[in-house]
């Protein structure tokens, strides 16, 4: 080994040992916890134990109803987060696209809701959605759309809308810059012979615009997925998971199992049975993207 391998070796060392610190040996515990049943107490070394490693945790989650209720309300939440947050995100991003005075300051406002941290984010949203003091009651009085302020997070199907709209609005910069890198990608030379050819504006958006950006579209639906089943922070912040678990999310339950109700092992499994889901995904995402590559 030379003297600058030794050196490189030495310099490197802190950070991988950060990194196995904090992320690998924590994961192998974790890992190991998952087979244990119950609570191993402060000896962690009890997770090693191969004679006690049972598969009992992970064959629990299937009679869970919390669980699999969490499950189905996670493909729910994470499916308006999406839709709602595609439509949006493109009707900016083609906004955005436009030649236009102020468009750069337009990009900066609409980079703002990234910059909000998740948990301020979801406490603003909770005084928006405040049944005494909430923004959205007082503005929707004054219009005449209500007779009596709404209760949002009273009843359950209500807070986890209200809960989607919330991570849609921190999601919606991201996916718009995104959809916008496609937009200025697409040729415009094709975009005028449409014209030239009589297309109108919902033509030339359904045969050019869109086809080109059926890449771009797919990855950002699958990456925002991965996001959307991964939010914890403004469920956290507002709801806990209720009410009536309306709102629980794997996330949460996952939380719950192993900080409010102590079973580590249960918790660890259910955490590794969400990692398990969301490689499955990836997969398909791969697979996806090496057939579209054909």
């Amino acid at each position: 080994m030379t003297r600058d391998s030794r050196l490189a070796a030495l310099l490197i060392t802190p950070a991988m040992a950060l990194v196995a610190g904090l992320y690998f040996l924590p994961t192998l515990i974790t890992f190991f916890m998952s087979f244990q049943k119950g609570d191993i107490g402060p000896d962690i070394l009890k997770a090693f134990d191969p004679r006690s490693m049972t598969l009992s945790n992970y064959l629990r989650s299937f009679g869970d109803s919390i669980w699999i209720k969490s499950f189905y309300q996670t493909l729910i939440f994470a499916g308006i987060v999406i839709g709602l947050g595609f439509l949006t995100s493109l009707g900016i991003a083609i906004v955005l696209n436009e030649e236009c005075r102020g468009r750069t300051i337009m990009r900066l406002l609409v980079l703002l809701p990234w910059a909000v941290p998740p948990v301020v984010n979801g406490t603003t949203w909770g005084i928006v959605f405040h049944a005494s003091v909430g923004i959205l009651n007082a503005a929707l009085s004054q219009l005449g759309l209500i007779n009596r302020y709404i209760v949002w997070f009273a009843n359950p199907t209500l807070a986890l809308v209200a809960l989607s709209l919330a991570v849609t609005w921190r999601f919606i910069p991201y996916m718009a810059l995104f959809i916008l890198a496609g937009l200025q990608n697409v040729s415009k030379d094709q975009i005028e012979s449409a014209q030239i050819d009589g297309a109108n504006v919902l033509q030339r958006f359904r045969y050019v615009v869109l086809p080109a950006l059926v890449p771009v579209v797919v990855g950002l639906i699958f990456m925002q997925a991965v996001y959307a089943t991964g939010v914890f922070d403004e469920i956290y912040a507002t709801t806990k998971g209720d009410p009536s678990y309306g709102t629980m999310v794997m996330n949460m339950w996952i939380y719950k199992q192993t900080f409010d109700f102590l079973n580590f092992g249960y918790g660890a499994a259910l955490a590794y049975l969400l990692g398990l889901f969301t490689v499955i995904f990836l997969l398909v995402r791969h697979y996806y993207e090496s057939r579209s590559s054909r």
